[in-house]
């Protein structure tokens, strides 16, 4: 059971998030064309955001435009670190019994005031640029999916630097990352304190790899498409993990040698 769920974990958000990583036309109806390079978020960091948990509100529908490619987010009521969707479930299960990240800090701090995701996180952080799933995926034009032939909404979507979300929503519980004892839990909204989306850069992993001389081209571009990569059997899944947080070390080095160097800016990127 332990190998089904450890393949599931890592292989099901990397189907998600490859749709969110690739250029495709703003129509259904046209195909994926252009590869974007795999990027790393930078998410610059306050004090409170470094301590309290970090939740957005549950997205029971998603729709996006056809002629502008924006997404927009249709909230249900709670807050939570994922959505209360059978997949996460599962993913939820794995990762508090073998990740053992309860307790933990979901956040590898740099210089500055910056810091990114840790991977063992990605499916419990929106601004990490993982993909995210809808509660329901509905038609656009029969409500909810009844209609086979009906125009499909989007069972999920990512913030990362290629593509927006018009009504993005984040909040602060007034609670530490070590008093979180379940990551499946729905808070009410009204336990939350709306903040403004922080400032977030990007950097692609070739740069990564070029600035800090990084002996690391045989392992995927995005740490998290590691996901896509791991394997079911218990003692490659315990080397699968040392050898990922080794080269997120890496690229933390090399963040932090951009930032002392005055090179940050120079190297990174704002939001398309």
């Amino acid at each position: 059971m332990k190998n089904i769920l450890c393949y599931i974990f890592f292989f099901f958000p990397i189907v998600l998030f490859a749709s969110c990583g690739h250029a495709n036309s703003l129509t259904d109806e046209e195909p994926i064309d252009t590869v974007l390079p795999a990027e790393l978020a930078i998410i610059k960091m306050s004090p409170e955001m470094q301590e309290k948990v970090f939740v957005s509100p549950i997205v029971d529908y998603i729709s996006r435009d056809s002629k502008t490619g924006v997404f927009t987010l249709s909230y249900g009521n709670g807050l939570v670190l994922c959505n209360p969707t059978y997949t996460d479930s599962i993913l939820t299960t794995f990762a508090q019994s073998e990740l053992n990240i309860l307790g933990t800090n979901p956040y590898i701090m740099l210089d500055n005031g910056y810091a990114i995701v840790d991977w063992k996180w990605s499916n419990f952080q929106p601004l990490s640029g993982s993909g995210r799933r809808a509660v329901y995926r509905y038609s656009n034009d029969s409500g909810l999916n009844n209609d086979e032939n009906g125009k499909l909404g989007y069972s999920g979507y990512c913030v990362d630097g290629h593509f927006s979300v018009s009504n993005e929503e984040y909040y602060l519980l007034p609670m530490n990352w070590n008093q979180l004892t379940n990551l499946a839990e729905v808070w009410p909204v009204e336990e939350g304190i709306r903040i403004e989306k922080p400032e977030i850069r990007y950097v692609t992993f070739d740069a990564l790899r070029k600035y800090g001389n990084l002996k690391v081209q045989d392992l995927p571009d995005d740490m998290y498409y590691f996901y896509l990569h791991f394997p079911k059997d218990n003692d490659a899944a315990r080397t699968c993990i040392k050898e990922n947080d080794e080269a997120q070390a890496a690229y933390v080095q090399t963040l932090i040698q951009m930032i002392t160097n005055n090179d940050f800016e120079t190297w990174t990127r704002t939001k398309q």
